[in-house]
């Protein structure tokens, strides 16, 4: 991923990215989270503040989510790969969330419970928070006003291409922030798939003339639109 400096208002960089918590002690939180993602990790991975609440918090939505995924790939594939082999083991450790994703089910024998919507849900706010705050400089600590989520295989090829089609600028971020410098650097005015790894995680980040959104696609199982309306 292309290293680009921001510019932009320094003050957010003193708030928690999700709930604007600045009285307590933040740590770096990276966006996406490692979970998804495969080692070698890529470089200069995004990250943004959090308070200790919100990153422990979400990082056992994100563990439940990654895991969840990982299983499902199986059932649907039949491959064993490393990262579910590695989910595997995590789940022999922690029973506790193997029994969140599998009930009492063994490995492979029995299909798997349904994701828990709401732990989607708030794992989908948190990346895509962050993402526009490390792209807009723009935090949102207000919920979404829709999240739409589903899988990716599902869409017949008008709802994927709509999905997959790149927007272009309606509307100006924050003077300053990373899109700014890239319209000034490269001259981009639209917004491209940003690929985190590829058939891994991407997404897209977005703002026309009534809202704030962000397309996510997680190991091209799920994909996601999280959407902020603008008051109007």
């Amino acid at each position: 991923m292309i290293q680009i400096k921001s510019y932009a208002d320094p003050r957010h960089n003193q708030y928690c990215a999700f709930c604007a918590n600045f009285k307590t002690k933040l740590t770096k939180d990276h966006i996406p989270s490692k979970v998804f993602l495969n080692k070698p990790y890529p470089e200069n991975m995004h990250i943004v503040q959090a308070c200790h609440n919100c990153n422990n918090g979400f990082s056992i939505d994100e563990e439940y989510i990654a895991y969840w995924i990982e299983i499902a790939i199986f059932k649907e594939t039949g491959v064993e790969t490393e990262r579910y082999k590695k989910t595997l083991k995590a789940l022999r450790r922690n029973i506790s969330l193997r029994k969140k994703i599998l009930g009492n089910n063994l490995f492979g024998k029995d299909e798997l419970l349904p994701i828990d919507d709401n732990r989607l849900k708030n794992i989908l706010f948190k990346l895509a928070s962050g993402h526009i705050l490390f792209r807009y400089s723009n935090p949102q600590y207000k919920k979404p006003t829709y999240i739409k989520w589903g899988f990716l295989l599902s869409l017949n090829r008008r709802d994927r291409n709509k999905f997959e089609s790149i927007p272009k600028i309606e509307v100006l971020p924050e003077s300053g922030s990373r899109t700014i410098i890239m319209i000034d650097k490269f001259g981009q005015y639209y917004y491209p798939w940003e690929i985190v790894q590829d058939d891994v995680y991407r997404y897209l980040v977005a703002s026309a003339e009534n809202s704030t959104f962000v397309k996510i696609v997680l190991s091209e199982f799920i994909y996601a639109e999280v959407i902020w309306l603008r008051d109007t």
